[in-house]
């Protein structure tokens, strides 16, 4: 048997505690999604140009139009915004698209929006080049959208689309952003979104913004854990989707 001296002793014991300090150590759990919920700069009561006409935008995602600011509560129409990859503040410029109807994709309509803000104004870039429209803030402060929908959460889906590959992964948030990855290319970027009336809009990175347009479709529920959208746009062309719900998509 090894008589130890107290030098060793010493040692023996801090090596010890230091094991076993290791073992209970835990590295701490890092976020599922770094994303920070973007800050709409719409969310309010608004005057339209010279104040013939009033335009409130809800975290809901809806928005109404009235002669007076209290007769703005109505659901005339559904927007996203779109401020390119991942911004986590208050947007100095980006896209509006809203979405008027209750029928399906192939009667909604939708328009495309540049804007800027300054301060209390937002200047809205009709497309095509018409003139210019101003929203000057009668009440209400930028927030996060606060989402309900069908798509909230992550999904693995293919496509029909047969373009550099069938799997995607997405994941749709209650802010209105929507990450995504096209597997075999390797293509991870943010998208923003609207559902209404049984439609999906996207607007954003690569096909889902090609020449200024979005993408948009009917889509129909097989259960929770099953959606199935079939696009309607003329370009690029349409495309056939089946989600499906997982507790993880794969991400890059």
């Amino acid at each position: 048997m090894i008589k130890m001296t107290t030098p060793l002793r010493l040692l023996f014991f801090f090596l010890l505690a230091a094991g076993i300090f290791a073992a209970c150590k835990q590295e701490p759990e890092l976020p599922e999604d770094p994303h920070v919920p973007l800050v709409n700069p719409f969310i309010g009561v608004w005057r339209v140009d010279d104040g013939a006409a009033f335009r409130q935008f809800r975290t809901d995602g809806t928005g109404g139009n009235g002669a007076n600011p209290e007769e703005t509560s109505g659901d005339d129409f559904s927007f996203l915004v779109y401020t390119g990859q991942d911004v986590q503040t208050v947007p100095a410029a980006g896209i509006l698209v809203t979405v008027s109807g209750s029928g399906g994709a192939d009667t909604a309509a939708i328009a495309v929006y540049g804007f800027t803000v300054s301060g209390a104004v937002i200047t809205l870039m009709p497309p095509g080049g018409g003139t210019a429209v101003l929203l000057t803030r009668v009440s209400g402060n930028p927030a996060a959208l606060a989402l309900s929908n069908p798509f909230i959460g992550e999904w693995t889906a293919d496509w029909d689309g047969g373009e550099h590959g069938l799997t995607w992964s997405w994941k749709y948030r209650a802010d209105g952003t929507a990450k995504t990855l096209h597997h075999e290319v390797k293509h991870q970027f943010e998208n923003s979104y609207i559902t209404r009336s049984g439609i999906l809009v996207l607007f954003g990175g690569f096909r889902f913004g090609y020449n200024n347009q979005p993408v948009f479709g009917d889509f129909v529920s097989g259960g929770g854990s099953r959606l199935t959208v079939t696009e309607q746009q003329s370009v690029p062309s349409p495309a056939v989707w089946t989600y499906t719900r997982v507790s993880s998509a794969p991400w890059l």
